[in-house]
């Protein structure tokens, strides 16, 4: 007699569905089709210089646009990316930057870094309300739904509640781990969303650089989500302009398509440049972080996509050519609503 398949692991059946998969689905259903606001993505295609990129590629038969290319980028690629996180970011190279990996979208990018980062056996992770869905879809599906630190954020400015995360680290790191039944998970990665997904609220400076300083005091990564860097500050979104900085506990990740780091003491900033391009199907995202973590990140790399598509690329370099002059004219054209 055979036995029943089992069926999915616990920590997959855990984790929530994908909230954007299931209103597409619900939205189909429906005649005549309603103007969804579920997703916020940009309406513009990607800058003339991209799509000829493409074409002119496609156009050249050269077989290395149908090869595995280097798992970590392109190289040209990776160039660009330094030079622009170098100039719009301020992140020369040092301590958080070492390392630059493009990625099969910025999703891919902060899968690799919980993969890297979070041991499921032991760790916690932090998220503050409100989320963005996949950042705890990644989380559990890894590590379990009880790695799963959920923190407060301040009701009137939606800002995260740094107090909270400075005595939460207090009464699970700041004393030798306890084990047993009933013990709490040290925390090892804190991430913050800037600006935040879904709240749209941009982080001041002295926030972004207080939680580097609690996080690494306390011996744990922080990942900066800046996917929506370009959609921060300024006369329509008001608020602070968007701001990283280096620190040997963190992870920038960015993406092309929204852009519309002492004793385990690591930061981590994920980068999302690409979706200001208008490049969210070409799935292309990026992180930086310290040298120490690349092999580690390239396991993950190597596992998942071995490497980021060739042709995608191409249409990321064109789009960087077109540069921020050519997301700040899209971003001008938008109004509030």
């Amino acid at each position: 007699d055979s036995s029943p398949p089992v069926g999915a692991s616990p920590a997959m059946r855990a984790t929530s569905p994908p909230c954007i998969v299931q209103m597409q689905t619900f939205l189909r259903e429906i005649s005549p089709p309603p103007l969804s606001l579920a997703q916020g993505v940009v309406h513009w295609q990607p800058p003339p210089q991209a799509l000829a990129a493409a074409q002119a590629a496609i156009a050249a038969d050269d077989p290395w646009i149908h090869a595995y290319g280097p798992a970590g980028g392109q190289p040209k690629l990776v160039a660009a990316l330094r030079a622009k996180l170098r100039e719009e970011n301020g992140l020369s190279g040092g301590q958080s930057s070492e390392v630059v990996m493009v990625t099969q979208g910025a999703n891919q990018a902060y899968m690799n870094v919980v993969l890297t980062l979070l041991d499921g056996r032991t760790d916690a992770a932090v998220l503050f309300a409100p989320y963005y869905f996949n950042h705890e879809m990644a989380i559990t599906m890894t590590a379990g739904p009880d790695a799963l630190v959920v923190g407060p954020s301040d009701g009137a400015s939606l800002l995260p509640d740094l107090d909270w995360l400075e005595r939460e680290l207090d009464a699970r790191n700041g004393a030798p781990e306890a084990t047993g039944a009933g013990a709490l998970r040290p925390i090892r990665v804190v991430t913050l969303v800037n600006p935040g997904n879904p709240t749209g609220v941009t982080l001041p400076a002295s926030l972004v650089r207080r939680a580097a300083e609690v996080t690494a005091k306390h011996g744990c990564w922080l990942v900066m989500d800046n996917t929506y860097e370009h959609f921060a500050g300024g006369s329509l979104y008001g608020g602070p302009e968007h701001a990283c900085l280096e620190a040997p506990n963190l992870v920038n990740i960015f993406s092309f398509s929204k852009a519309c780091q002492g004793a385990r003491s690591f930061s981590l900033s994920k980068l999302f440049f690409f979706s200001a391009f208008g490049m969210m199907g070409w799935r292309v995202g990026y992180l930086c972080a310290p040298r120490a973590l690349g092999p580690e990140l390239l396991k993950a790399q190597d596992t998942i996509a071995i490497c980021p598509t060739n042709l995608a690329q191409a249409v990321a370099l064109g789009s960087l050519e077109a540069g921020k002059p050519w997301v700040d004219q899209k971003v001008a054209g938008l109004r509030p609503s």
